[in-house]
Parts: C-alpha cells; structure tokens; sequence
C-alpha cells in the first residue's frame, strides 16, 4: 500500500485494491475469496456467436481452444475481468443457453471441503483440467456454479 494513502490517513476501497490484483482478507469468518471469472454459454453455431459477441457486442476474442475432439472453445474479453467463454461440444446434448457460472479460487480443495462444510451440493468434484482443477456446485435453484483454480 502507497505511503500517500497512509500519510493522508485513508485507505483504498477494497474494490481499488481488488482492481490492482491485490488480496483483500474478509472480515466475515470462514469466507473464501471468490472472483467470478467466466459465464459459460453452449451454443450451436460457434462462428455464429463468435461473430455476435465480437460484431455486435463489441467483445475481443481472447484466446480459442481444441481441448478434445468435437469440443470448441471461445474466450471473449469486454471491459472488466470476467470472461465469455464460448464452448461448442459436438458430443454434449445439451440445448444452447447459459451453462454455468465460473468463480475463481485459490484453493480449489480448501474451497470446497469449506463448502461441503456448510451444506453446499458439490456435483462434481475437484477433478483436473487443461488449465488446473475445476469443480462444481449447485446453488438452491440449480444453477451451476464451476469453481476453478489456474495453475
């Protein structure tokens, strides 16, 4: 922290500190710092969303990946720290539409042993991916919730 928020004797807000990547503790017992960091949309037509969230939105497309055969991935960046993340999986039956809400942690395993701890439905446990461990959880009504910790 800047010795001239000191000296004028306040403090950045917590979102300022957050926005330069600094950790902020949270004073709520037993609370463990999430981020969202994706909303997970299926599609239909890759191209076609691509096209709609670049063209039309005015999105940047981020980075694509291949992580299997048949499974497309498109990562989209706006203004702010949260990605789209575009997937076409051409083996998922899934219809089109909002798949899931991605929050990210910094220790996948403490995360949701904390949570099991407080009664939260884990559908999937923390299990290796690409790009770290991924894990999911249902809120009361159903919507997933992936929990996800980067290498």
């Amino acid at each position: 922290m800047s010795q001239g928020y000191i000296a004028a004797g306040k403090l950045p807000s917590e979102r300022a500190l957050r926005r330069k990547g600094r950790r902020v503790r949270d004073e709520r017992e037993g609370v463990t710092e999430m981020r969202i960091r994706y909303a997970t949309i299926m599609v239909a037509d890759l191209e076609e969303s691509v096209r709609f969230y670049t063209e039309v939105l005015g999105f940047e497309v981020e980075s694509r990946h291949d992580p299997r055969p048949g499974v497309r991935i498109v990562l989209l960046k706006g203004d702010g720290d949260a990605l789209v993340e575009l997937i076409r999986d051409e083996n998922d039956p899934r219809q089109p539409g909002l798949y899931s809400v991605g929050m990210e942690v910094e220790d996948i395993h403490a995360t949701v042993r904390e949570l099991k701890a407080k009664g939260a439905r884990i559908t999937m446990e923390p299990t290796p991916i690409t790009v770290g461990t991924l894990a999911f959880l249902e809120d009361p009504n159903g919507v997933r919730i992936a929990l996800i910790e980067h290498h």
